[in-house]
């Protein structure tokens, strides 16, 4: 076989080479990873004013344990706030402090940074906002 990859042998690394690939950097639709705090916020920003929904912004830092990842607490809001009948989507970035912080951007303004908790029970103040500022922008 003189050391050369057969054509299949080739097409079929190939193939495996891209799906794993592409799965390893997928982006979920409900979010994303910024390259910064700043990244996350003109793009939580950009969201809002394209949208009319509400951009959630997480700072994801460090010992927030097992499981409790930036896209599982994002997926949440996402729900929540879809349940509730407003369009979002979360933008993270990794934080240098303890915990986690939320913001929603609605338009020019922003609720919060607060820790989830907190975050979680200003969601239904930050849906009213967002259906208010729709009302306004028609």
């Amino acid at each position: 076989m003189n050391g050369r990859i057969r054509p299949s042998a080739a097409s079929i690394f190939l193939l495996t080479l891209v799906v794993f690939s592409a799965s390893a950097f997928a982006v979920d639709a409900l979010g994303e990873q910024a390259a910064s705090s700043f990244d996350a916020l003109e793009k939580a920003s950009r969201y809002s004013f394209a949208t009319g929904g509400i951009g959630i912004l997480i700072g994801y830092g460090k010992g927030n344990g097992d499981g409790v990842t930036a896209p599982v607490i994002g997926d949440q809001f996402v729900h929540e706030l879809a349940r509730r009948g407003i369009a979002s989507k979360y933008f993270f970035y990794d934080a240098d402090w303890q915990g986690m912080t939320v913001e929603y951007h609605i338009g020019y303004s922003a609720l919060g940074p607060w820790g989830v908790d907190e975050a979680a029970k200003n969601i239904g103040n930050a849906a009213n906002r967002a259906k208010a500022a729709a009302r306004v922008s028609r």
